[in-house]
């Protein structure tokens, strides 16, 4: 048995195969590329985390036997890993973990929006906002000096298995070609529930959207919006702003996933004009000792 390992610490793009194309699912961490047998995978430490590794499967379902589930395994745990998740796998690689004794941690909706001439999706809509005091709040480029208000904002959207570290936004940024992280600030908006105790941070990042490229495809990886602004436009202008985006870099679709209970999300993907994928996708985990 081939069993082989490269450090990788900026590539953290997992792929996987749904309806014979090759997709990609962002993993935030620094990874160990292995080959064992014609099995390849990158592995290493969930967000950090010195208990929970990750396993991202990189080559197609039927070579992920239960060897080369086993020797991985194995290595993961010489490493003082106590449990393992995997990347968001469709269908096929799910099976495959099943059948070396992984569990359903979590499956997750994926949705896409074509971009291609001809499908109804062909031009990104934009969605009717509401009538803003001031004009309407515009995007910015996202730069380092915003990433403490991002997490913020992160923070707040998802819970603690999901959410962003900064190593986890930096790796998300770099995990495909070409990226395009884009913010919505206070000052931007008109006058929220909270602007009057605000004044000093009128700068503060409410929003934010990371879209990636990569191939014909673009990848939406992440939007959240503060909670005290929710429900104003402000996810739909970001998501308008990373299909435009997209487009013009050449991607034909747009891929994005959900958690199965973050009904908002949903709802806002389905009326920007995503359509729901009959195969979701699934975090497989499984125990090392």
């Amino acid at each position: 048995m081939q069993r082989r390992g490269r450090t990788e610490t900026q590539d953290t793009t997992g792929r996987c195969l749904l309806n014979g194309e090759r997709r990609i699912v962002t993993v935030t961490m620094a990874l160990t590329q292995l080959t064992i047998g014609d099995a390849r995978f990158r592995a290493g430490s969930w967000r950090g985390r010195a208990d929970l590794a990750t396993l991202v499967p990189l080559s197609a379902a039927w070579t992920l036997d239960r060897r080369s589930l086993s020797a991985a395994r194995e290595m993961l745990q010489d490493q003082g890993f106590r449990a393992v998740v995997t990347a968001a796998v469709a269908p096929p690689e799910r099976a495959a973990f099943l059948r070396d004794d992984f569990s359903e941690r979590e499956r997750l909706h994926l949705l896409r929006y074509d971009l291609q001439p001809g499908f109804a999706g062909g031009v990104p809509r934009v969605q009717r906002l509401p009538q803003w005091r001031r004009p309407r709040p515009r995007t910015r480029r996202g730069t380092r000096r915003d990433w403490d208000d991002i997490l913020t904002i992160d923070g707040q959207s998802f819970d603690e298995f999901w959410r962003f570290d900064r190593d986890g936004l930096e790796d998300s940024i770099t995990a495909t070609p070409s990226s395009r992280l884009r913010t919505t600030r206070r000052s931007d908006l008109a006058e929220t529930p909270e602007s009057d105790n605000h004044n000093e941070h009128s700068s503060e990042i409410v929003g934010y959207a990371l879209v990636g490229h990569a191939g014909g495809s673009g990848y939406l990886q992440r939007l959240a919006v503060h909670p005290a602004v929710r429900r104003q436009g402000i996810g739909t202008l970001l998501v308008n702003d990373a299909l435009a985006w997209a487009r013009r870099r050449g991607a034909k679709i747009v891929w994005v996933n959900t958690q199965k209970n973050n009904r908002h999300a949903l709802r806002l993907y389905q009326k920007i004009g995503f359509s729901l994928q009959d195969q979701p996708l699934t975090v497989m985990y499984r125990t090392l000792t």
